[in-house]
């Protein structure tokens, strides 16, 4: 269960130079050894907790939990935010009490009731709002979590998300490959996986790190998050759509160009010696053995024995200039390096 609510309140607060991104799990953040009482304590960087005599770790929730109802000056959380930024809640009730969990940002507060499912979170977005934040609840609801999300981070997430698609649909497209080119198609997708894929994966941990170091909205650093959207825009637009440009037209060289007009040197010599055998007509002089056959008492050339013999070395050798291609085909791309905008080289048919 999830509550949520857009704060587009009039007050705009010069912050700092970029959005956050924050997610503080307190029960990594050395919960039961940390004076919850004291009136300031740093629980980690950019994040305070405004204690009180009432407010303790409870190790069963892992979580902070006070015996009164916390205010945005005593028993709450406190940190800042900027606009767009997604605030999220994760509390949950103790003693078998109810009770409610309140974010307050820009004089407006919101809040949401708790139970002891652990489920139930409060979401805030902070809309235009920016600022400081107080997160507190009431007695007995203990705070477990706290996220903060920028609206950086969550393009980012959207790009991760475009991409896999895309691939999604290039991969149907070239469903049609499958039957007649198997190796092909694997190869393909190997170059998928191995160039697109892979790389998708690493930047979704690329994402993680540069969230956890607060670094997503950072324009001074060196991937922050518009070059790891810049790096997902050139997977999709240039190495992914190259690669099955360059596979399409490597299918087209070898079924309308090999195959279809004979353009290829290989194959146009092979299709000329094997139309030329079977034009041939019989000759005379000197011919394999095989060519002959006993006629009475004569030794003769038999019917088109010449013909025969050239078509069948004729017709070896196109079957193997057409074996050569389709294994060329099979072994896409050729190379495993790309051009400067992830295209592949053309096939020498």
């Amino acid at each position: 269960m999830k509550k949520v609510l857009t704060l587009m309140g009039a007050l705009s607060v010069a912050g700092s130079a970029f959005a956050y991104d924050y997610d503080w799990a307190l029960s990594d953040l050395g919960g039961n050894s940390k004076d919850w009482t004291k009136n300031s304590l740093s629980v980690a960087t950019d994040l305070t907790y405004i204690g009180s005599s009432s407010s303790e770790w409870n190790d069963v929730v892992k979580g902070v939990v006070s015996s009164v109802k916390g205010s945005e000056n005593n028993n709450c959380f406190q940190f800042n935010v900027e606009a767009n930024d997604i605030i999220t809640v994760h509390a949950i009730t103790v003693n078998g009490s109810t009770g409610k969990a309140y974010v307050k940002l820009g004089g407006l507060e919101t809040n949401a009731d708790i139970d002891n499912s652990g489920s139930v979170v409060l979401t805030v977005d902070a809309g235009a709002t920016a600022g400081l934040v107080s997160v507190y609840a009431d007695a007995n609801v203990a705070i477990t979590k706290i996220t903060v999300v920028s609206a950086k981070y969550r393009d980012v997430v959207a790009k991760l998300a475009e991409a896999r698609a895309a691939i999604d649909t290039e991969k149907a497209g070239i469903a049609k490959y499958v039957t007649d080119y198997p190796n092909f198609y694997s190869a393909v997708t190997r170059q998928i996986s191995l160039k697109v894929s892979d790389k998708i994966l690493s930047i979704e941990k690329q994402l993680a790190a540069v969230a956890a170091a607060n670094k997503v909205t950072d324009t001074g650093y060196v991937d922050n998050g518009d070059a790891l959207i810049g790096q997902l825009n050139n997977l999709k637009t240039n190495v992914l759509a190259g690669i099955i440009s360059a596979a399409n037209q490597a299918v087209d060289d070898y079924t309308n160009d090999f195959l279809g007009n004979g353009v290829s040197t290989a194959y146009k010599d092979a299709n000329d010696a094997l139309t030329e055998a079977k034009n041939q007509s019989v000759a005379s002089g000197s011919h394999p053995y095989s060519m002959y056959e006993k006629s009475g008492s004569e030794i003769v050339l038999k019917a088109d024995g010449l013909k025969d013999y050239m078509e069948t070395y004729a017709q070896e050798y196109f079957d193997d200039v057409c074996k050569a291609a389709k294994a060329e085909l099979d072994n896409f791309p050729w190379t495993d390096e790309t051009g400067v905008d992830g295209s592949y080289p053309a096939s020498t048919y």
